[in-house]
């Protein structure tokens, strides 16, 4: 297994040929479903978690050979990916003339080397919210100017709120 593998089992799940544009279709109807119909959700999150844990296996076995810096949480580093794939089939399917192809592969590669070189200082694990009713939510505050939003007008930082 090597980092490249990884690669390769990754692109798989992005809607790089018909094939796989008509699988994230139906995925993408099948999420959309399960957010609003609550009997979906058990079967949304068992996909997710079928996802994770070949993953999260591929990742342990890259650390352990060494590919990949023995501090990183194979769990932690696999949901992140998969967080990652899912953002890309998701603006691969909606918005293909702002994302082709080559925009998701190299995002894709940034993030594999990313892995490959971040000391452990800089990780931060972030759990996800326990409860359906925890929300992110942006505190207002001062804009930042570095990131304007689509409309021209500066984003403010992202401050998420505490939980309880």
């Amino acid at each position: 297994m090597t980092i490249n593998d990884l690669r390769i089992a990754a692109t798989e799940l992005l809607p790089l040929d018909a094939d796989r544009h008509e699988m994230a279709l139906v995925h993408l109807a099948f999420m959309a479903q399960a957010a609003v119909v609550p009997a979906l959700a058990d079967a949304a999150e068992s996909a997710a978690q079928r996802l994770q844990e070949p993953l999260a296996a591929r990742i342990a076995q890259l650390v352990q050979a060494g590919e990949l810096p023995t501090h990183l949480d194979p769990e932690h580093e696999a949901a992140r990916l998969r967080l990652l794939l899912d953002g890309l089939r998701l603006q691969l399917i909606t918005t293909p003339r702002h994302a082709p192809a080559s925009w998701a592969l190299a995002i894709l590669d940034d993030h594999l080397t990313a892995l490959t070189a971040q000391p452990a200082a800089a990780r931060r694990h972030h759990s996800p919210p326990s409860g359906t009713d925890t929300v992110h939510h942006l505190r207002p505050g001062t804009a930042s100017t570095e990131r304007p939003s689509r409309t021209g007008a500066p984003l403010p930082p992202f401050t998420p709120e505490p939980h309880p």
